[in-house]
This record gives structure tokens, sequence and C-alpha cells, in this order.
């Protein structure tokens, strides 16, 4: 089995040759691999051709820590936006084939806000819920077309990481 066809198996609930691994954000890049990460504020700031050298920077080290490690997932992060996430894909692709399962963020609900922001929010979804309700739709409906045209452009599906729930249980009651 290749690594992208052992995750898929086992996301399937069929029972893969070995455990599929991988990592949502793998942060010690320096200290495994000399180099860091290209993150979003430092791709924003740049254009052209040196976009692409560090986007294509990022894809070479998703594959270096997805080799080194045995993953079978890549959960790509490092990108400011969907078109530098379809970059990101192709890149990866050109690298190491369809060998990965290419994963991206794609949760547009509402989690649990950081501590900064936890009473902000609380009061405004209390206070203002038809107005958090729209907000909420608009953001679903970004999602999907973001989805879909990620989708289109090699993408093989979505992680959603948002959390809901405390220890004691949820944030927001159903």
């Amino acid at each position: 089995m290749t690594h992208k066809q052992r995750a898929i198996c086992a996301l399937t609930g069929g029972t893969p040759d070995y455990v599929p691994t991988m990592e949502l954000v793998f942060h010690i890049t320096q200290e495994v691999f000399g180099r860091d990460w290209y993150w979003p504020p430092q791709l924003e700031a740049a254009a052209g051709a040196e976009r692409e050298r560090m986007l294509r920077h990022n894809a070479a080290l998703y594959v270096e820590i997805a080799e080194r490690y045995d993953y079978s997932i890549i959960m790509m992060n490092k990108a400011a936006g969907a078109p530098d996430l379809a970059a990101l894909v192709r890149y990866i692709r050109e690298l190491a084939g369809d060998q990965y399962l290419l994963m991206a963020h794609g949760d547009a609900t509402y989690g649990i806000p950081n501590g900064e922001h936890l009473l902000d929010f609380t009061y405004w979804i209390y206070d203002h819920p038809d107005e958090a309700h729209e907000q909420a739709a608009r953001q679903v409906d970004e999602a999907l077309e973001r989805g879909r045209y990620l989708l289109d452009e090699g993408l093989d599906g979505f992680i959603l990481c948002a959390d809901y729930c405390f220890n004691q249980g949820p944030f927001l009651p159903p």
C-alpha cells in the first residue's frame, strides 16, 4: 500500500497493512532539518518568483518530514490562502507523486475562542444570535467554495480541527 492508500483504508473503516500516521503541525523543523517554514505573514509579503520559491521550500519540507517520520498524511497549514494551498499541492505532487494523502484545514464553524477573546465572543453570540447565525452561514458558504476550489486543484480532503468542548461538556449548548 502507498501511504495515501493506507490512510484512505483506515479512514474508510478498512484494515491497512499498518497504522497510518500524521502530524497536525510540525514545529521543530529548525532542530531536525536545520531550516524553518515560511509562515503566512512571510508569504503574504512576497510575490512572484520569491513567493514561489518560498512555497516550494515549504513543499520540500513537508515531503522531508513525511519521509523521515513515515507519515501517510501531510496536513498543509503553511500557506496564505487557497491559491497558496493549491500551489503546495502541485509542488508536493511534483516531489512525491501521489504517495501521500494531502489535507488542509477546512472547518468553518465556531470553535472555542482563545482566552483573549473568550468573553467578547460569549457576550456577542448571546447578545446577537441572529448576527452570529448569519456569520456562521457565511463562513460555511465560504468554506464550501474554498473546498470545491481546492479539491479541483488536487487536494485530497480536509481536517476539521475546531475544539467544541471542554472536558466537562460543550462550550455552546446544542
